[in-house]
């Protein structure tokens, strides 16, 4: 990590000089259209992006190319969190929600059940279909014609908190990495960039 933000500009803050983390760069973008340099990679559960750039790199301090290829630019929400940390995050989310509707204060493991509980609607974020066709969940419930007694029409299935979030979780799980040829050469535009030379 330390390696990564020694190649940034120093800058004047609070009359103080610092290290001016804000800034991003596109550090490789004439290799974007190249069918070799990004490769395919799945994220285990509780493995972290420096894991995978010790793995991969064989270096920690290569964690900032990982992100880089991944346009991660919050290290905790935009990598895939922990089954754990996914729970502590709904729980956080939709604890009012979950205790509106329930009317009552609920546990944390109450919440988290309250996010795909099929027996209330309040979870419900929209209905679907086979064909990836969406409605929402205003539109089923004001439209009779999608209703087969009391149950959406055959076909249309309801996406609940829980499976949302799950599923968005695990699509951050499919990453590239930067083929490790290319680690000199991205380091070296990194510090080219970052010292202001074209």
């Amino acid at each position: 990590m330390s390696d990564y933000f020694k190649y940034f500009p120093q800058i004047q803050y609070g009359g103080k000089v610092v290290t001016n983390i804000t800034r991003r760069v596109k550090i490789l973008d004439n290799i974007e259209n190249d069918p070799y340099a990004y490769l395919p990679y799945t994220v285990k559960d509780n493995e972290t992006p420096e894991e995978v750039a010790h793995l991969y790199y064989g270096d920690v301090a290569h964690v900032w190319i990982v992100w880089y290829s991944n346009n991660i630019v919050d290290p905790y929400f935009d990598w895939p969190l922990t089954y754990r940390d996914l729970e502590a995050t709904l729980v956080k989310k939709y604890k009012v929600q979950a205790e509106t509707d329930e009317g009552r204060e609920l546990s944390d493991l109450e919440i988290v059940n309250w996010t795909m509980d099929t027996s209330t609607n309040e979870n419900i974020l929209y209905y679907y279909d086979s064909e990836g066709s969406r409605v929402t969940k205003d539109t089923v419930i004001n439209a009779a014609h999608f209703f087969n007694g009391s149950n959406p029409s055959e076909g249309w299935l309801a996406m609940r908190i829980y499976e949302s979030e799950e599923k968005s979780n695990e699509e951050k799980r499919v990453i590239r990495l930067l083929n490790r040829n290319y680690t000199d050469l991205a380091t070296e535009n990194l510090k080219r960039i970052m010292n202001g030379r074209k």
